[in-house]
């Protein structure tokens, strides 16, 4: 992710497999700090107010100034809670799912857990789609899930075949996935009827984006596919 300074710099900020985060000059790729954690950074961090958030596979949530590196505060999430997917964050909340069988959504504001959204036996690799008054992501435990923003209350799930550790993608009144069963989905946003599904055949771990109208997802048979809707 990137931010820029008030003094016009950008900064870009990228997690590592050495447990590292690390800040770097855009303009000249010059290292302007790294900040170390016990695990690997597999995540996108997200920017607010300043920080970089992160969760780590140390089973921590960081928060870490972007001017200096330094720690602003750390959330120990439990033993085995190792964040694998990115954070998603809107008006000072943070929302993502771990290896200790749970969804969450942190407030910044407070260093409060708002709500968990517990799985009985299965992690969440998966990252989150925000909607007005709703969340969607994918589950290990074959389940597109969409629950209430503000509590974590259940609306509806969708089951597939296999394992959903991509992001799914909101489009106005719709959502787009792919699943591990090699089937890409659209969904309704309101109840999670299904709308349309295309079988690619091999499994799909990315996640969908939108360009031009269309929609965009790499798949485990080395292609790129894209639909576009009928004219």
């Amino acid at each position: 992710n990137y931010l820029q300074m008030p003094d016009g710099q950008i900064r870009l900020v990228v997690g590592s497999y050495d447990n590292r985060l690390y800040c770097l000059d855009a303009a000249s790729g010059k290292k302007l700090w790294i900040y170390e954690t016990d695990n690997y950074v597999n995540g996108t961090p997200a920017i607010y107010d300043g920080t970089v958030v992160f969760g780590g596979c140390d089973a921590v949530l960081h928060r870490v100034s972007v001017a200096t590196g330094e720690a602003v505060s750390q959330m120990a999430l439990g033993q085995d809670c190792h964040v694998a997917g990115s954070v998603a964050m809107e008006n000072g909340k943070v929302y993502f799912g771990h290896y200790g069988n749970e969804f969450v959504c942190v407030d910044l504001k407070s260093g409060d857990l708002d709500w968990g959204y517990p799985s009985p036996t299965h992690a969440f690799f998966s990252s989150p789609a925000i909607a007005e008054d709703r969340l969607v992501f994918g589950g290990r435990d074959k389940k597109l899930h969409c629950v209430r923003k503000d509590s974590g209350e259940p609306l509806w799930t969708f089951k597939t075949k296999r394992k959903i550790d991509g992001s799914p993608l909101i489009c106005g009144d719709k959502v787009v996935f792919g699943s591990g069963d090699g089937r890409v989905y659209m969904l309704a946003l309101e109840d999670g009827k299904e709308l349309w599904q295309f079988e690619v055949g091999r499994p799909i771990y990315s996640s969908p984006a939108i360009v031009d109208g269309m929609i965009i997802i790499g798949a485990n048979d080395g292609r790129l596919y894209a639909f576009r809707a009928k004219p």
